[in-house]
């Protein structure tokens, strides 16, 4: 009985996470998905995995289904292999639903790695899921799941304890530590099959760290960078998919990232105005209440003062104390666009960790405050953020709801309405260069705008002819509307240089080329009658599936490894 006792206050706050997520899926089927910030770009992603696994494919490199039908590699330079586990175990779900899943999958995820990383360095059985809970229902982990779709943080997010603790292992070995490197290998393959900014972020953080040792504390240890090293290489082998398409679109010649160079960072006062529960950009309220009990009623120790000095460099990092203006130029870190999306989403870990570790003797005794504070913690959190959600959606003032209506609307599939909100999802990211405006902003070229909105072939002399456009596997099939003459006709499509493309009119190939503004230009033996259909498709190098295959394998093999080695030596 008293080992029952013992278990309940974890069953209870793992009674109401299930609540919390029963209740979230009901919520957001009631009310629907809607649109803020990146969501319609991660939403039209899933569209377009999804389409390629019912036709029992891999997903295209360019988008046919997405994206206004433009065949713009966003599949092919935004890494998705890990995003595919998730879209191919809800499959079976109708479109609006499978994303909800999937978010929800995520949370769960984040929940239940974040215990068994806690468990497994030591920690107590119900502390670590009192953490578990109150990290993923707050923070960023909770803004992902109810506010904004980022799947590909929100994936790397999963794995954050995980990676926490790796590092800290990093810096403290003395020698090449072969577990270790294989865990790290494996860690950095999933960011960089999620997000490849964010394994820019972690790289930079880092070397932030590297260079601390080396010139405050005078302590350069050469197993710290071996092991690094090494963890990279076999990092950049798994990872090898998304770098062969990543340098193979490339070379085609592709736009400058929205925001490349104009790095922008936040002010203090703002990140402080900005404090909420669920936050991506700065603390949420759990993060600076625990972090406020530690440095108040804590022992000082010089451990506390690291953990909280690696906050605070995280903190900095979202503001303009840094000298970002110094470094905006530089390749890579100059496509950091807005710092507290990229660092404010680190900051729930260190204040969980740290109390964790200031109470560590209190929080063996479940009669002691900071265990019950703890548990209060964790029992509150599911129902603070159940309020939350239902708020945040009860709120429809000024909201473009997605549905399946929407999106099958909403990507070339027929004539779009050419207003504000569409011209905010037609995005210019990875888009033939010559095709993109020559700043940093998000805006496209007038021609790619009419070309998305009211798409159309146009002869060597201008002259147009509307067409109706049906999306297929691997492809786009174009109705022409009306009697076109010439030899020569651009299509509404983008043109990448290192992409080989097949385009028949009438069931008969024909040749192609770019012109000089980056779209596609056929060239046929007669003139265009209406009617007339042309099927322009493109596919994946046959490398890519091998390299996919190769990778997979080894990656499975890899967490086998390093599974049988933690249970080998628990």
């Amino acid at each position: 009985m008293s080992s029952l006792k013992k278990y309940l206050p974890g069953l209870a706050v793992v009674t109401l996470f299930i609540f919390y997520l029963f209740y979230q899926s009901q919520v957001q089927q009631y009310y629907g998905l809607f649109q803020k910030g990146d969501t319609f770009f991660h939403v039209s992603r899933i569209y377009e995995i999804r389409y390629a696994f019912l036709h029992h494919e891999l997903p295209n490199w360019l988008n046919y289904h997405s994206y206004f039908g433009m065949g713009q590699a966003v599949n092919g330079m935004y890494p998705d292999l890990s995003l595919w586990p998730l879209v191919l175990v809800t499959l079976p779900l109708p479109l609006m639903k499978q994303i909800i899943a999937i978010r929800l999958l995520i949370l769960a995820l984040t929940c239940l790695v974040t215990y068994l990383s806690l468990l497994k360095h030591k920690y107590q059985s119900n502390l670590a899921i009192f953490a578990a809970v109150i990290y993923t229902l707050s923070g960023y982990s909770l803004y992902q799941a109810s506010t904004e779709v980022q799947l590909g943080t929100g994936i790397i997010y999963i794995f954050s304890f995980p990676i926490f603790f790796a590092l800290v292992d990093l810096f403290k070995r003395e020698k090449i530590d072969y577990n270790l490197v294989l865990r790290l290998g494996l860690l950095f393959t999933m960011i960089v099959s999620s997000h490849l900014l964010s394994a820019v972020i972690v790289a930079f953080i880092v070397a932030l760290l590297l260079l601390y040792r080396w010139l405050i504390d005078r302590d350069f240890n050469w197993a710290v960078l071996a092991n690094l090293a090494l963890s990279g290489v076999i990092s950049a082998i798994l990872s090898l998919p998304v770098l062969y398409r990543y340098f193979y679109l490339s070379r085609s010649g592709l736009a400058k990232p929205y925001g490349q160079g104009m790095i922008t960072a936040e002010s203090v006062q703002k990140m402080l105005s900005d404090i909420d529960w669920s936050t991506r950009t700065t603390f949420s309220v759990v993060s600076l209440v625990l972090l406020a009990i530690c440095l108040f009623f804590g022992k000082k120790s010089e451990k506390m003062l690291k953990l909280l000095l690696l906050e605070l460099m995280l903190a900095v990092l979202c503001t303009n104390f840094f000298p970002w203006n110094l470094i905006d130029k530089l390749p890579m870190l100059n496509n950091l666009q807005y710092t507290p999306w990229r660092f404010g989403i680190w900051l729930g870990i260190i204040p969980i960790v740290l109390y964790l570790n200031t109470f560590a003797d209190s929080l063996k005794i479940g009669s002691k405050l900071p265990y019950k504070f703890l548990l209060l913690l964790a029992l509150m959190t599911p129902l603070i953020s159940s309020q939350a959600i239902k708020s945040l959606n009860e709120d429809s003032s000024k909201k473009i709801f997605i549905t399946q209506k929407f999106m099958d609307n909403a990507q070339g599939n027929v004539e779009t309405v050419n207003d504000e909100f569409h011209n905010y999802l037609l995005i210019r990211d990875y888009a033939p260069i010559e095709s993109s405006v020559t700043d940093g902003s998000n805006r496209v070229t007038r021609q790619t705008s009419n070309l998305a909105f009211h798409p159309y072939i146009a002869n060597d002399q201008g002259q147009q002819a509307k067409i109706w456009r049906e999306p297929i596997n691997n492809g786009v099939k174009i109705h022409v509307q009306a009697n076109l003459k010439g030899r020569s006709f651009r299509l509404p499509l983008y043109k990448y240089r290192t992409v080989q493309y097949s385009v028949k009119v009438n069931g008969q190939k024909v040749g192609y080329q770019a012109d000089q503004q980056g779209y596609l230009q056929i060239v046929t033996k007669a003139s265009l009658r209406k009617g007339d259909v042309l099927i322009v498709e493109s596919h994946n190098p046959s490398v890519y599936l091998v390299l996919v295959w190769i990778s997979l394998l080894l990656f499975i093999g890899g967490c086998a490894v390093v599974g049988w080695h933690d249970w080998h030596f628990r």
